[in-house]
């Protein structure tokens, strides 16, 4: 099980940046992301694709109907968040901290693969 956050599934419904290594990945296992991270995506959609906006291929509602029908289909597993899930989050970037940011790579590993161990080390 991959645990994605709100940006990763955002990308699996918009070309983003890195829109298809993320994809990739995500074809490669069943997906999780925290309860919150589902509202999380829709705001995220609603930031994206402003009142009027015509310059993206979809429309908010075309993304938001394909979004509503992934879940429904179970492609993501949603995590409940409890005070024991927050306290591994927090643990899991207390650790990062040491070896830099995700997205930096102060000890030479790509933001991609930190983000697969923190995924790794939260699902246990």
């Amino acid at each position: 099980m991959l645990y994605f956050d709100a940006s990763y599934l955002v990308r699996l419904h918009t070309r983003d940046a890195g829109w298809e290594k993320v994809r990739a990945l995500a074809a490669t296992d069943t997906l999780a992301c925290s309860l919150h991270g589902q509202a999380e995506t829709v705001a995220a959609f609603h930031r994206k694709f402003p009142r009027g906006s015509n310059q993206l291929r979809k429309s908010l509602g075309e993304v938001l109907a394909e979004f509503e029908r992934d879940s429904k289909a179970g492609a993501f597993n949603w995590l409940p968040v409890s005070p024991a899930v927050i306290a591994r989050v927090v643990k899991g970037y207390g650790r990062l901290a040491c070896h830099g940011s995700l997205a930096g790579s102060r000890c030479g590993a790509p933001g991609l693969h930190r983000r697969k161990r923190l995924a790794r080390d939260l699902l246990q």
